[in-house]
């Protein structure tokens, strides 16, 4: 398990982006707000805009920037609910985070073709 070790303007040995995919209301942003601030808000405030935050971790004991970057969704125009990062985001990211919500099946269903 990493380990937050303090503020992200610590000088860290690598930086790593993370793409954060899945389904309006999966818990994305809960769950990229918990590993970077250590916190969760338990009122639901669906996402629009993509959004990112970092923070450093300790991994195999060396400081690491982490940057998440929360999909959110499209913006409201395009009405198809379609992720907010563009391929060129997702195609920069060193990992993909796949999000679901495992009482909502929909939300599984939803990552189909996602990248």
């Amino acid at each position: 398990m990493a380990e937050s070790v303090g503020s992200p303007h610590l000088m860290a040995s690598a930086r790593r982006v993370i793409a954060v995919l899945g389904a309006t209301g999966s818990g994305k942003s809960s769950l990229c707000r918990r590993v970077a601030h250590g916190t969760f808000d338990e009122l639901y405030t669906p996402s629009r805009l993509s959004t990112e935050l970092s923070c450093v971790l300790s991994l195999g004991g060396e400081p690491v920037m982490i940057e998440l970057r929360d999909a959110g969704r499209a913006s409201a125009s395009s009405g198809d609910g379609r992720l907010g990062l563009s391929r060129l985001d997702i195609a920069h990211a060193h990992a993909i985070l796949l999000v679901y919500r495992v009482d909502q099946p929909s939300t599984l269903e939803a990552l189909h073709g996602t990248t």
